[in-house]
């Protein structure tokens, strides 16, 4: 069982997402902060609430003692009684968030739907739109796995089968590219934080997957270096030689581009210190064999399992 004091500090969850994961309305949580400071959200530059995984228990505690008949206003009395004597409440079995309630998935795959054809229409301002209601709704690891992938998939489907134009598919990645890049950009840089290094194989020409994890580690407040796709290993290795670099984390579509990691981990052990190698990507999810070849750590099939990996390999 994770310990309060192990939960982060990090900013990270919308007003929407806490109440999904607390099971409390948002009008019941805005009376709870306005009335009892149970939580104290943090503001984005937009003004919107963003809570961490501490008022996520905290408000899942004051939901659990208010459903068994203690008044709010009890509760909010032992929480501060609490609180002055540097002591939490008793927390109920930790649960790391899914990667989307079952609630919202219709709502997350209906969002998705949208953006897709949104992009290949080349509509920007709709596709904009969608994304800044995505934000607002979802957290950003909910909005990267549960509605950005999908629109990729989808898109890579359509051209495969012929259904859109090269051109459509690379208006798309660029677009979402750019908006993604311009988010990760404006994320403060910690670095006092583990340093990691976030990128895509050599050959590979898909970055998009790599620069969403790489904005959800720096949300989660890692210092990151996102390199880009089609790295070559011994740049990468000497880059990382002068650096406190604790984990290389590279990622492939292609199988061409797997196999050209089999050496990585050979190379980043003549480092001092040695960084860790993780590896991952829909290729090694579709052929376990390659995985299981590679030498690394297999960081998993997902976003959401790839930053919960790495959250347990080097916690901050």
């Amino acid at each position: 069982m994770v310990e309060f004091e192990e939960l982060s500090d990090l900013p990270q969850f919308t007003i929407n997402s806490i109440c999904q994961r607390a099971g409390v309305l948002p009008v019941t949580l805005r009376a709870w902060e306005r009335r009892y400071a149970v939580v104290t959200p943090a503001r984005t530059a937009g003004n919107y609430r963003m809570y961490t995984e501490k008022d996520v228990e905290l408000v899942r505690w004051m939901k659990m003692c208010t459903d068994s008949g203690t008044p709010a206003g009890a509760v909010a009395l032992e929480l501060a009684a609490l609180r002055k004597a540097g002591q939490w409440p008793l927390l109920m079995p930790y649960r790391p968030p899914p990667t989307a309630a079952s609630a919202n998935r219709t709502h997350t795959a209906a969002l998705s739907k949208k953006l897709w054809r949104a992009l290949i229409a080349g509509a920007d301002e709709q596709s904009t739109l969608l994304l800044k209601l995505g934000r607002t709704s979802y957290d950003m690891s909910e909005l990267c796995q549960e509605v950005i992938v999908p629109a990729l998939v989808e898109i890579g489907r359509a051209w495969y089968a012929g259904e859109i134009r090269v051109t459509q598919e690379h208006h798309a990645s660029m677009f979402l590219r750019a908006w993604l890049d311009h988010i990760y950009s404006a994320l403060p840089v910690n670095r006092g934080a583990p340093r990691i290094i976030v990128g895509g194989a050599p050959r590979e020409r898909h970055e998009l997957g790599p620069l969403m994890l790489a904005l959800l580690l720096r949300r989660r407040g890692y210092s990151v270096d996102f390199v880009g796709a089609d790295v070559v290993l011994d740049d990468l290795v000497a880059y990382a030689r002068s650096l406190p670099i604790r984990l290389v984390c590279l990622a492939a579509t292609m199988e061409e581009s797997a196999r050209c990691l089999h050496s990585m981990q050979a190379k980043l052990a003549t480092l001092r210190p040695k960084p860790l190698f993780g590896f991952g990507g829909a290729v090694f999810n579709l052929e376990p064999a390659l995985r299981a070849s590679t030498s690394g750590i297999f960081l998993g099939q997902s976003l959401h399992e790839v930053c919960s990996t790495i959250q347990r390999l080097i916690p901050i």
